[in-house]
C-alpha cells in the first residue's frame, strides 16, 4: 500500500496522461507485463517495421521510472529482454483503478 501511494505521487503526471489517452508508454508496459520481451519483439508486437527511436525513448523512460528492468545484468547482452518490475505492476493497477472510477 505504501508503494502504491509513493508511486501515485511520484508518477502522477504519467498516470494522468495514460488515463486521458493510452500512449506508447502504457502500451509497451502492458506488453512487457504480458511477456518478457526484447526491443525487437516489442517493436514487432506494436506493428513497427523496425525499432523506432520513440520506442527506445519510451523503454529508457520506463527504466528510469523503474517500471521495467533488464533480465540480464550485462547491458550489452544479446539475450537482453525487458521484464516488468514491481513498480510497473502497481502502476498498471493504479491505471486500471483510475479508469474504473
Amino acid at each position: 500500500m505504501e508503494l502504491q501511494h509513493e508511486l501515485q505521487h511520484e508518477l502522477q503526471h504519467e498516470l494522468q496522461q495514460e488515463l486521458q489517452h493510452e500512449s506508447l508508454y502504457g502500451k509497451v508496459l502492458r506488453l512487457i507485463k504480458e511477456k518478457t520481451s526484447s526491443t525487437k519483439e516489442l517493436s514487432e508486437a506494436l506493428g513497427q517495421k523496425s525499432i523506432s527511436g520513440q520506442l527506445k525513448k519510451v523503454l529508457s523512460r520506463l527504466q528510469t521510472d523503474q517500471l521495467v528492468e533488464w533480465t540480464e545484468p550485462e547491458a550489452k547482452s544479446s539475450k537482453q529482454k525487458y521484464r516488468i518490475a514491481q513498480k510497473g505492476i502497481v502502476f498498471l493497477k493504479l491505471l486500471d483503478e483510475g479508469k474504473t472510477m
